[in-house]
């Protein structure tokens, strides 16, 4: 979660820091994540401003990064990954919401109706 090269990047180890994260997937989809770490909480919500498409599934992801005993900085960065591919990235300020937009590539997904 530190974007190298930042005067304000966040400075320590990534367990330095803990990520609340809400991904919004869409009402039909059949979602389920892969890992996560010992410093995230995560929330799986289904909503129906996002759809599933013949391409892949779009999700909201948002980020809320607090620094825990001995993290220094203020700018965090957060990204989403599928079969360890970054599909998207973002920079925020610590403690406020950073929200990622994407799609997941799946070639006609389950959920989607054409």
């Amino acid at each position: 979660m530190v974007p190298e090269g930042s005067e304000t990047a966040i400075v320590g180890d990534e367990f330095n820091y803990h990520a609340d994260i809400e991904l919004r997937v869409p009402m039909n989809a059949d979602f389920s994540l892969v890992g996560q770490s010992a410093t995230e909480t995560v929330a799986v919500k289904n909503i129906g401003a996002v759809v599933c498409r013949a391409d892949g599934i779009e999700v909201q992801v948002k980020y809320n990064v607090t620094p825990l005993v001995g993290a220094l900085g203020d700018v965090v960065k957060v990204w989403v990954t599928a079969d360890e591919m970054e599909l998207a990235s973002a920079e925020g300020p610590l403690r406020t919401v950073v929200r990622i937009d994407t799609v997941i590539p799946v070639t006609m997904p389950d959920c989607y109706i054409p």
